[in-house]
């Protein structure tokens, strides 16, 4: 898994967020969350990666990643890279 940041141009805020979770060629983004988060798909539906406009939403935006695909692992990872849920 491979995790790229965009950030300003100061690099003081972050702007997104896509995490790859396998390599392939895009065939379709799906969004997830209007304006927030899509998914980029290949050609029979496998999840490659996932981008995140709103990264203050990353945690929710994956958690429903991972509902939507069956891949609970993705939830889990957010929490062994320190993203945790907004109090």
């Amino acid at each position: 898994m491979e995790i790229q940041v965009t950030t300003d141009e100061s690099g003081a805020k972050v702007l997104a967020v896509y995490i790859q979770v396998r390599e392939g060629e895009v065939y379709r983004t799906v969004p997830i969350k209007a304006n927030d988060c899509y998914a980029d798909e290949n050609v029979n539906g496998d999840l490659l990666g996932v981008e995140v406009l709103a990264p203050g939403r990353l945690r929710e935006c994956m958690e429903q990643v991972a509902q939507t695909y069956g891949m609970p692992q993705l939830a889990s990872i957010m929490e062994s890279i320190g993203v945790t849920r907004a109090a």
